[in-house]
This record gives C-alpha cells, structure tokens and sequence, in this order.
C-alpha cells in the first residue's frame, strides 16, 4: 500500500490557486532554514515548525512524506500527493493504494508510523496499549488546533484517553488488531474523518480556527473533543452557551424548567454524583426541544455518557426483536419532562414531576427529581432504551447529585442555508398544492362513477366495475391524500395531553390506541387515523368514507 508504482500519471487535482497557495507555504518553508534555503526540499524541522506545539506530529509527516517519495527527498513534487490524501476526496488521490482509506485511517498510520508495511502485514498488525494512547493524543492535539475547545490554552491531560482505552485494551502492556481498533474509534468518534479533514486544511491552507469561549466545571477541553467528535450537533455549533447551573439558579427544579422550555435547540446536560468518598461525572445529549407533555419525547439521537472515572456512551439500542415483546413499547422512553407543583393546576398530576432519560413504568434509567434535586434524583444500570452498563461508579452505593449543568447547543445559519431553506419550502408547498389538485380530481372522478352508476338502469349485460377494483381506487386515493399532508406534520389542536399511542393486542393483529379527543362524538368523523400503525378493515371504508378522516403522515411508523 502506498507504493511509488502506485502513483497515477495524471494530473493532480488541486485547482491553480490551491497549488500556488501551497508552493508559497512550501518555499516559506524551506527557506526558513539555511540548510534548505537553496535546494529544493524540505528538512524536518520544517515541519516540527507547522506542527507547532507538536512537534513529533510534525516529524511522523515528515517521514510518511519520505517514505512515498520517488527521490528520497521531500520535494515539491513529493510533498504535494501526500497533502492530496488528507485534504481532498479519495476519489482524486494521487496515490491510488489509499482510496480504500478514510482520513481517520491514514491519519492513524501516521501517528502510529506504520508507514513500512506490505499489504499482508497490514491487515495482522497489532497496535500496542502506548501507540493507541499516542495516537489518541495526536487527535486531541488537532481537535484542539482545528477549533474543538472551550478555552484559549491547550492543557496537557492523558487521563481523558486512558479512560477511553480502558474499553478496549485489558492493560496497558496488552495490543489489539489495528481494523479491531479502527471500528472501535469510528463507532466512538464518528466525525473524526472529518476533524482530519479540517485541520489539514487550516495547516496548509492557513485558515484559523474558532475557538469556543466558555468555561465548564465539569467538561475539560480532551473531555469536550471527544463529545464533540461523537456528536455533529456539538460539533458544527458555533457556539454553546451555560443555560442552566445550581451555581447560578440553586437547587430550584422550576428555575430549571423554565430554562429548557425557554431554548429551541439540542442541549447537553452534565451531572455529578458523589458517595463513599468517590465521584462520578456523567451527562445526557436530547437534540429536540424540551416540551412539557407528561409523556416521553426525544428521538433515537438522545443518548447518556459517563465522563469519569471512564469515558463511557450509552446510545439507544438499535435492535428489533424478531418475536414482539411486552418490553416493545419501552424502548422508545428517550427523554422526560414534566413539572407541576401545588401552586399549579395540572391535569397530569399523575405522572412524575421532574426530569428523565430511559426506563419505564416511573422508573427511569437518569431521573432528576423536582422535589429534591440532590436527594431524590437518581440512576439505574439497565432499561430498554439505552445500551446496559453503569452510569456512574459502581463502587458508590450511597450518593446524591452534587453539581449540575445544562448547556445550550446553538448553530448560526449563513445567508445561504437560509436561501436553500426558502427554496427547498416553496417547492414542497408547490409540491403539496399540486399532489393536492390530483387527489380532488380523483374523488370527482370517483364521485362521478358512482352517480353514473346509480342512475344507469339495471342491465345484465353492462359493465360494472368489480368492487375490488374500486377499493384498490380508494385505497390509492387515500395513499395520495397520505402524501399531501405536509412533512413532518405530527401536531392535532384538538388531542388531549395524552398524545402518545399505547399499543394494544386484539386477538392476532397488533393494533394501535386512537387517541381521546375533546368533545369527539362516536362515530368515524372526528378520528384520527395514525399511519401505518392502525390498519383499517375494508368494510369500514365503506360505510364511512373517507370524507372527514385526518390523517397524519410519519406518525409511530416504525
């Protein structure tokens, strides 16, 4: 892999202005020092001087440059094909033995320096306990430089990568497969491709980064990289703002309440816990807006973390049982919210007064109690939502909540994403508006083979349409009304708080609940007809029609 005789003999594809970008930075280079300041390559204190505050980074690149150079020296020639692979798409690389390579994955090589292997070497390779710690602060390194970091000074902590290790590696003196190791980073950090991507970018191209000016108690900046690298929201935020903190509001469930039903946008909660002399930090992620229902919400994006004393992610389990289960309908409990208080008049006093993620039956996996904030709130190792494992350290059996924030996740839209939005609604309400027109049409059409048929006299030998043809034309326009209704419409003025469908079983078929409305008289008017969930018997469209009937598109479909 990476082989000279690999290189394609076309062009490289950086456009004229890049290139002369790059030929600049090289020639700055190389005449910084005066043992390269009249040849034509580049030594490798030059890149111990682009790599500033890293400088083993620098000399790893300069080496992987060597290595792929067809002169033995870093070139211009040479050095702009490896620039290629970590900038550009693999699509376009120069150096065709690494299209099968992500950025993440050739930016591990060069940290670990596996810059010598053959191709059956590569595949059976280990990497030791003290490469992967390398390698991980190699990426804490870039994150940091390319803009991942609450404050202006880099600090110097391992411990943050120790604890991601211990997840992986027995023991620091133990070694794991590299491909082992690599699906383990990608299913932690999932944008780190991307962070690569980023900081070599702002290295050669001389772009500069934005850092994020906020002060966390809980979150250090290597704890605050690896949240970020797992969470797109966290991190294309412009910036985060502190929404909430007993340091500021005090242990006041209300003052909290008020907050969260205040922002619009994903937020970040962070949590410690304290007991028989240890701690342990942890935090939940909800990307939708907090609203009070009495109800679960989110969706399959929330998830719960541990900080300390191990960098743990505890994502919603994406599993589907292959025989339906009573524990089914619990594994869609995400995120919880609801306060009331006697001052207040609420009509869903029964259902539990605070803040929750996970679990079922007024029993949660994360619960913050209004009561008593630090007291009553507390955790449990398993539900059916989130992956099993302990959020906090299992050798605390007595705690209570000492320090708690909630940070809010904000994103800045430019002029452009503006425009696309205003484009992208116009066609759907073009789109909607027409879908529309065809789905009267159809009903007039429908309408019209009827009257003729009523009034035709009783023939034996006229044609009439057999009723299943005529279902499958009502079951098409109910199809097309379908997708008239607009996208992501899920809201009824006239349903009661009680929103969400419980799932019930009638003999062989799975049905779901309707839903109570205010004031609804019986009969099929005034129902709400749940997609996909609720299955309507033929005989019933029959006799009621679809006059009335509301239907709501990408409700509890599965």
């Amino acid at each position: 892999m990476g082989c000279n005789e690999s290189r394609k003999p076309n062009k490289i594809s950086f456009d004229d202005v890049v290139t002369q970008k790059l030929q600049r930075l090289f020639d700055k280079l190389k005449n910084r020092y005066s043992s390269t300041a009249n040849t034509d390559h580049l030594c490798p204190e030059a890149f111990e001087y682009l790599t500033d505050g890293r400088p083993e980074l620098g000399v790893k690149l300069y080496d992987f440059m060597l290595k792929h150079s067809t002169t033995k020296k870093v070139d211009f020639e040479n050095f702009i094909p490896i620039v290629e692979i970590l900038i550009e798409e693999p699509s376009s690389y120069h150096l065709q033995g690494y299209r099968a390579l992500d950025k993440m994955e050739i930016f591990f090589l060069i940290s670990i320096q596996r810059i010598d292997i053959t191709d059956e070497d590569f595949k059976q390779s280990k990497v030791s306990y003290l490469e992967a710690l390398q390698f991980l602060q190699d990426v804490e390194f870039i994150s940091y430089k390319s803009g991942l970091a609450l404050h202006s000074r880099q600090q110097s902590d391992e411990q943050v990568a120790r604890s991601v290790l211990q997840a992986v590696y027995p023991s620091s003196s133990g070694s794991v497969d590299w491909w082992s190791l690599v699906l383990f980073f990608k299913q932690l950090l999932p944008h780190l491709t991307e962070q690569v991507k980023t900081y070599y970018q702002q290295l050669f191209l001389s772009s500069n980064p934005k850092i994020i000016p906020n002060h966390h108690i809980l979150l250090s900046t290597q704890q605050y990289i690896y949240l970020s690298l797992g969470n797109a929201y966290l991190k294309s935020s412009s910036y985060v703002n502190l929404l909430w903190s007993n340091a500021q509001f005090g242990w006041n469930f209300e003052s909290l309440f008020k907050q969260l039903m205040s922002f619009d946008g994903p937020t970040l909660l962070l949590l410690k816990f304290e007991g028989n002399d240890n701690q342990s930090i942890i935090g939940a992620f909800n990307k939708k807006k907090w609203i009070d229902v009495g109800t679960y919400q989110g969706n399959e994006e929330c998830y719960l973390f541990q900080l300390t004393p191990q960098f743990k992610v505890f994502a919603v389990q994406r599993f589907k049982r292959q025989f339906a289960s009573e524990n089914d309908a619990d594994t869609q409990n995400y995120a919880y919210l609801h306060y009331f208080d006697d001052k207040i008049v609420d009509i869903n006093s029964y259902a539990p007064s605070g803040l929750g993620f996970g679990g079922a039956n007024k029993k949660f996996r994360l619960w913050i109690d209004s009561l008593d904030m630090q007291k009553r709130s507390y955790v449990t190792p398993e539900d059916e939502t989130y992956k099993k494992g302990s959020l906090i350290n299992p050798v605390i059996k007595e705690y209570q909540l000492t320090y708690m924030e909630i940070w809010a996740i904000n994103k800045e839209q430019d002029a452009l994403s503006t425009q696309l939005l205003v484009e992208k609604a116009g066609y759907l309400e073009s789109h909607y508006l027409r879908s529309q027109m065809r789905v009267h049409k159809e009903i007039i059409s429908l309408m019209k083979d009827n009257l003729q048929m009523e009034n035709k006299p009783d023939d034996s030998t006229a044609k009439r349409p057999s009723e299943g043809i005529r279902m499958s034309r009502k079951d098409k326009i109910l199809d097309m009304v379908d997708s008239t209704v607009q996208p992501n419409y899920q809201h009824n003025a006239r349903v009661t708080s009680t929103s969400l469908a419980k799932s019930r079983q009638f003999g062989s078929k799975s049905y779901i609940k309707q839903e109570e409305v205010i004031g609804a008289e019986s009969g099929f008017a005034n129902t709400v007809l749940v997609r996909g969930s609720a299955p309507i018997e033929p005989k019933e469209i029959d006799e009621f029609g679809f006059k009335n009937t509301q239907l709501i598109r990408g409700s509890y479909q599965e």
